[in-house]
């Protein structure tokens, strides 16, 4: 036996049960009126950090808040070296279920439970990303992107939400330092390699019964603020052919969207998830109507072409309809392709491990994407039933997540020898 598999033979097995419990446990700390909700900057946030660091310490791990507010466990290594870094974040959308991004977090941390009395070359780091999530401040994947260079304190002073608190000041209200938040950033190989584990939040492995995807590809979300500028008018005295109607036009670019994304097909998707009406009452035909508008693929090719035919589309829809479309570009990223050579180590450790696992891509984006720009990355998905995400019914079986982390275990004794 090989002194690395040695090291393997002496780690325990990730325990089903004590993820069981944690999971439990997380769920204390969301708002009682909207299940399993728990955004980021909130008292329900800032009381499951408190729980986090209690588990992180518990796991050996000697836990710190950096200046994005992003929560580090860390343990040293036997020389000095960049770190092994798994992250993942427990801040959720509204009513926004179980496991997405606290899978990963409290895999981490069973790992290093794992771990613990097995020395690691590199140091290990399991971090709990700020805000990966939607934020009021306009902004999301705010850690990730802070430890990654892409966001600036200038940047967190000036995004404010409907409070007109600043990001800065949210970001404090976690013990970072908002006004410092350059100090979070790290530079591209201070870190070795980076490991998340998340749900799939598709159907892909659900439907197969496979326990366990590699991912190839990250898509990439382009978004848009639609601003519709029509005439209010009296609903009843308005003849039809009249009208200006703000939200007609709006719903014709809800439908255009669904549309282009279907004939654009590689794995485009299209999705218009929030529409502000004005004045929104029944007996006035609306006169403003604004809208944001998500598009989201893996090929550069399907990705352009899309965002082009919507602007044609959207141009042409004001132009019949008499009233102003004015589309913002908020978000334009590119699709992330994983290193070949972290797929098939994902791929050799799960072998290792008994574990059977198909190739996926993953349609949403996560902190990796951000991470990537440091280092190699890795990303396991588990099945999430029906494919079902973002909802109070999101579930994973805690079987499969116990099975992944065995393989993010076995992923990082691995790559401790080849980092």
């Amino acid at each position: 036996m090989s002194a690395a598999d040695a090291l393997s033979a002496r780690c325990p097995a990730p325990d089903p049960v004590r993820l069981a419990a944690d999971l439990a446990a997380l769920e204390r700390f969301t708002r009682p009126d909207r299940p399993y909700t728990r955004r980021a900057f909130s008292d329900e946030d800032r009381a499951a950090r408190a729980w986090l660091a209690d588990r992180m310490t518990a796991a050996g791990l000697a836990v710190a808040v950096d200046a994005a507010g992003n929560q580090i466990g860390r343990r040293a290594g036997t020389r000095s070296a960049p770190p092994l870094m798994v992250g993942s974040h427990l801040d959720t959308v509204e009513a926004g279920g179980r496991f997405d991004g606290i899978a990963g977090v409290l895999a981490g941390v069973e790992v290093a439970r794992c771990l613990a009395g097995v020395p690691l070359a590199h140091p290990l780091e399991i971090v709990n990303f700020t805000c990966e999530e939607p934020s009021d401040f306009g902004l999301s994947t705010i850690g990730s992107r802070a430890l990654a260079g892409k966001l600036d304190a200038a940047t967190a002073a000036r995004l404010t939400d409907r409070g007109g608190r600043t990001l800065a000041d949210a970001i404090d209200s976690v013990g970072g330092d908002g006004r410092g938040l350059d100090r979070a950033r790290r530079a591209p190989g201070a870190v070795a390699r980076y490991l998340e584990l998340h749900i799939e939040q598709a159907v892909s492995l659900d439907r197969a019964g496979v326990p366990l995807g590699v991912v190839t590809a990250i898509a990439a979300p382009s978004r848009y603020r639609a601003s519709v500028r029509g005439r209010q008018d009296h609903a009843g005295g308005t003849p039809m052919g009249d009208r200006r109607d703000a939200l007609a036009a709006a719903a014709e670019i809800v439908l255009a969207v669904e549309r282009l994304a279907r004939e654009a097909g590689r794995g485009m998707v299209g999705t218009v998830g929030t529409l502000d009406v004005h004045p929104n009452m029944v007996n006035i035909v609306p006169g403003a109507v604004d809208l944001l508008v998500d598009f989201r693929g893996i090929e550069p090719g399907a990705i352009a072409a899309t965002l082009a035919a919507f602007e044609a589309e959207a141009s042409a829809i004001g132009a019949r309809r008499g009233v102003a479309i004015a589309l913002a570009p908020l978000l334009r990223e590119q699709p992330l392709a994983i290193d070949g050579a972290m797929v098939g180590l994902l791929e050799d450790a799960a072998a290792a491990r008994g574990v059977a696992w198909r190739r996926v891509t993953s349609g949403a984006s996560h902190d990796a994407n951000h991470v990537a720009r440091l280092c190699p990355i890795g990303l396991l998905f588990v099945p999430c039933r029906d494919g079902r995400s973002h909802c109070p019914e999101e579930w994973a079986e805690v079987g499969h997540l116990a099975a992944a982390a065995g393989v993010l275990l076995e992923a990082l004794l691995r790559l401790d020898r080849v980092a």
